[in-house]
């Protein structure tokens, strides 16, 4: 008989964040975005993402605590064994810090970690 205080561990594999903001290739889109705007990149890696392909509905999910989300998409990285790649672009004007969540997502359940980021802009 199981006691009440017994517990069952669950564990679900997520892909882990394994680089963000690719700096070099941010600076490549610097030249496309706008006064204020920041362009991010998240590269996540694992499991999850054995097997699916660009069309196979993986979305990224991205929450700021404030400012404009610009365009924001995702896809599997070229050669790279099941590694996705995020990108998107955040508006936010002052100098205020920006709390920004963004994880990847299949039917609703989580492919990933969070990935949990303040961006300071610049004035």
């Amino acid at each position: 008989m199981k006691h009440p205080t017994d517990v069952t561990i669950i564990r679900i594999p997520f892909a882990r964040m394994v680089s963000e903001n690719a700096e070099g290739l941010a600076r490549e889109w610097r030249g496309y975005l706008q006064a204020g705007d920041r362009k991010f990149v998240i590269d996540f890696q694992g499991p999850p993402f054995a097997g699916l392909g660009r069309d196979d509905g993986v979305e990224l999910v991205v929450t700021p605590s404030r400012g404009k989300l610009g365009t924001a998409y995702n896809h599997p990285v070229v050669d790279q064994r099941e590694r996705w790649r995020a990108v998107f672009d955040l508006e936010a004007q002052g100098p205020e810090p920006v709390d920004i969540r963004a994880y990847l997502r299949r039917n609703g359940r989580a492919l990933t970690e969070t990935w949990i980021y303040q961006y300071f802009p610049e004035d």
